[in-house]
């Protein structure tokens, strides 16, 4: 548990510098090097905010009034952001945002064969909006907001569609985003 804690607080920065005593289990699954749980063998999602003590919360469903006027100043940022990919059984591959000090931190459940459109995609097309336009994603039990403001991405994903309150929250170096997205591009296109 101290070498978790350890690690969470290195990568992450948080402006509370607060932490729960929270500490989710992980395995290490030996052919895609993704945290699995132990029963079901599905990627485990490691959030963020679980070692913060709150979430961020919007007014509205309406994304682009809501975060205009959100704090994004206590956003933890994850500074070894890297993207995965992972294969299902029936539906192709599937993209996963993760930390190697927190493991997988958020996915895209519905977003099937994405060795198929990853290739095609540009900076202009890769999952990011702005505050005012926010990429905004969502399905059953889902819902992912991404968006760059200045020098920074964030991510936002919830536990339902329209949903209000997010239980993962984080900010990544806008540079990083990018080149993460290129290196999977170019790893499929190779």
């Amino acid at each position: 548990m101290t070498r978790v804690r350890a690690a969470v607080a290195r990568s992450i920065r948080s402006a509370t510098g607060r932490m729960n005593n929270t500490n989710p289990s992980v395995s290490a699954d030996n052919q895609s090097g993704m945290p699995v749980t132990a029963k079901n063998q599905q990627p485990l999602v490691i959030h963020p905010a679980a070692f913060i003590e709150h979430s961020p919360e919007l007014r509205s469903w309406n994304y682009a009034r809501g975060l205009v006027s959100m704090d994004l100043e206590p956003f933890p940022l994850v500074d070894d952001f890297e993207i995965r990919l992972h294969e299902t059984e029936n539906f192709g591959m599937h993209v996963a945002f993760s930390s190697s000090a927190l493991g997988i931190i958020s996915t895209f459940p519905w977003w099937d064969n994405v060795e198929m459109d990853i290739p095609a995609m540009t900076q202009e097309t890769f999952p990011c909006g702005t505050l005012e336009k926010p990429y905004d994603d969502m399905e059953e039990g889902w819902q992912i907001l991404i968006f760059a403001v200045e020098g920074f991405v964030y991510v936002l994903q919830g536990a339902e569609p329209g949903c209000t309150t997010f239980h993962t929250w984080y900010k990544v170096e806008k540079n990083r985003y990018f080149q993460a997205w290129e290196k999977v591009k170019e790893r499929l296109l190779s």
